[in-house]
């Protein structure tokens, strides 16, 4: 195949418009996520302002549901950066024997 033929070009623009597509429903996933937790928290504190921080019960439980969605939020926003580092050769996998490949032997 010739590097300027049309079939050429034409796998070249399929793998390329496959990696965008790829990067926008990451992208897309990723904002959504973060917006989900993001009027979770809105939500818990309005209903604490609109008199629930009166109530002992209720200020808890929103209390932790906060702080819940909070961590949820740190995480989803830790994991691109992990990946990050994988791919640029910054982070390395611990590796390990895999359990099965013993139970395999020995049966």
């Amino acid at each position: 195949m010739k590097k300027n033929s049309p079939k050429a070009l034409s796998l070249f623009l399929a793998g390329f418009f496959t990696i965008v597509f790829t990067g926008f429903i990451f992208i897309n996933s990723y904002a959504n996520a973060l917006v989900i937790h993001i009027f979770n928290i809105q939500g818990y504190i309005l209903t604490l302002l609109e008199d629930g921080i009166n109530d002992p019960q209720v200020n808890r439980l929103y209390l932790e549901r906060t702080e819940k969605s909070i961590n949820r939020m740190i995480n989803i926003v830790e994991d691109p950066e992990g990946i990050t580092k994988f791919e640029s050769r910054e982070l390395k996998l611990k590796t390990e024997e895999n359990i099965l490949k013993g139970i395999k032997s020995a049966v």
